[in-house]
């Protein structure tokens, strides 16, 4: 006989093709199997499911201007795989949330984990102009943000704060990272002492960025205004009107009005 997907010569006995590893005769009742039945016309035996078990696929897509790449690997292979695209794809940069392999256990070495995805950020940053602009206001070493250029060409500190937030996004967001922790937004802004109530309010109440539970991810609106606020930081022509450490015009003016009182 022939295999119905390959035309292999099939064997008197056994249930799978030696060429194509496809199931050609019902494991229940024995009986020949038609090409792509669901289930043995003879016997009802379910057979797609059991066609299809012994494969694990991966879906793995990138941001702008980046790839998406799919396949399907026999457990075997997807075994000895799983490994190196588990650091990859699994749940494990900073929690953030990145698509991780269907049906492949996510096997990490933690002591190799921090340098593979160093290694991977740093490739997927090489010759990428935006992120290398992004590099010199945010440095991210080891899954920490530290702000490098300070002068952001803000207008008062809450425009400061949603500046810093959605230029940090942005950078994650070129780094293949399309959810961040909201743990981590929150510590960048606070280390810049302008995440307050209005910054907050903020956050909850915007189109340019959105929460889902834990996780902040940056939108269209956001990304489009972030190459605007990367322009204006690396303009000579743009004002920077508030800088950290700065006092607000209304806590000045209150103070002033204060000072005169006592006089």
């Amino acid at each position: 006989m022939e295999c119905i997907y390959c035309s292999g010569a099939l064997p008197d006995s056994g249930f799978f093709c030696p060429n194509c590893a496809k199931q050609f005769k019902c494991k229940n009742c024995s009986s020949l199997l038609i090409k792509d039945a669901i289930i043995c016309i003879e016997c009802g035996e379910e057979v797609r499911r059991k066609i299809n078990a012994s494969f694990n696929t991966i879906d793995f897509s990138e941001t702008r201007s980046t790839r998406t790449f799919k396949a399907a690997f026999t457990d075997t292979i997807g075994n000895n795989i799983s490994e190196a695209f588990g650091v990859i794809l699994a749940n494990r940069i900073s929690g953030t949330k990145i698509r991780s392999l269907n049906g492949l256990p996510p096997a990490i070495d933690s002591t190799k984990t921090e340098d593979v995805v160093a290694e991977i950020l740093d490739e997927k940053g090489a010759n990428n102009p935006e992120i290398d602009q992004l590099k010199k206001i945010i440095k991210i070493d080891n899954d920490k943000a530290t702000l490098v250029e300070t002068r952001l060409k803000a207008k008062s500190k809450r425009d400061y704060a949603i500046r810093l937030a959605i230029i940090f996004l942005y950078h994650k967001y070129l780094l293949g990272v399309e959810s961040v922790p909201r743990r981590d937004l929150t510590t960048i802004v606070d280390s810049a002492s302008v995440e307050d109530g209005n910054f907050r309010f903020w956050l909850a109440n915007n189109p340019q960025i959105g929460i889902d539970g834990d996780f902040v991810q940056i939108k269209a609106p956001g990304i489009e205004l972030a190459r605007t606020y990367v322009s204006e930081i690396f303009s000579a022509e743009a004002k920077d009107k508030w800088q950290i450490g700065t006092q607000s015009r209304a806590k000045k003016t209150k103070d002033k009005s204060k000072n005169e009182k006592s006089k």
